[in-house]
């Protein structure tokens, strides 16, 4: 299958985050709806293929800057693998529908008109899964990693990066300069993972001195 890439950048994110049904409670729980205020902008990667039935498969990664400079979806025999740094936690989570749609965005832009910023899925049931990024020692989520599929024949690769885009008031970027910003030689995102690291440690030496983490080597 060729993969289509896509990249945005996400200026900020108002009040927090909602993946979820617009007709959905947050306590529904096949949704997950935080309400936090990051500080700064994040960015965002989509990776999407269709297969032999046209389904698109994607996978939507997005999140702080240091986050997305050590996350990453690598495929091997036994299908996608999720790869992390030591100090991320990954906490999984299904987004479901009844009303075949689904809001992916701020939760500013939820609140405001979650059903017309919405992706028609076409059908109801699980629409992908979620994983919500945290690094130790925060309670404030990092980034997150959406895993799924949809008919392609309703909702193209376009489409569905364009509305989730729109939902975060972001707007698209070319892969260069996706790049820099996630360039891990860059002062600005090792400052960031130095505080992120330190945070950590400091997390370890106080709550779980003997534990280690998961995922990749701390760069």
């Amino acid at each position: 299958m060729e993969k289509t890439i896509k990249y945005a950048e996400i200026p900020q994110v108002r009040g927090g985050v909602a993946f979820s049904d617009p007709d959905y409670s947050p306590d529904t729980w096949c949704c997950y709806q935080r309400a936090f205020n990051p500080s700064g902008g994040w960015i965002m990667k989509m990776e999407s293929a269709r297969d032999e039935d046209g389904y698109v498969e994607f996978a939507l990664t997005l999140g702080r800057r240091s986050m997305m400079s050590g996350l990453r979806v690598v495929e091997n025999g036994e299908g996608a693998v999720i790869r992390h740094l030591a100090h991320h936690q990954l906490e999984a989570k299904a987004i479901g529908c009844d009303t075949a749609r689904v809001f992916v965005g701020s939760l500013d832009c939820f609140e405001r008109w979650g059903e017309e910023a919405s992706i028609y899925t076409a059908a109801d049931g699980l629409f992908a899964n979620l994983q919500v990024v945290t690094c130790k020692g925060e309670d404030e989520p990092a980034g997150f990693l959406l895993i799924g599929a949809i008919d392609g024949g309703i909702t193209s690769e376009d489409e569905l990066f364009r509305t989730i885009v729109s939902a975060f008031d972001g707007h698209e970027i070319d892969r260069s300069r996706f790049a820099k910003l996630v360039d891990p030689n860059s002062l600005e995102i090792r400052r960031e993972l130095v505080k992120e690291l330190r945070r950590a440690r400091a997390f370890e030496q106080g709550e779980k001195p003997n534990e280690k983490g998961e995922g990749d080597t701390e760069r």
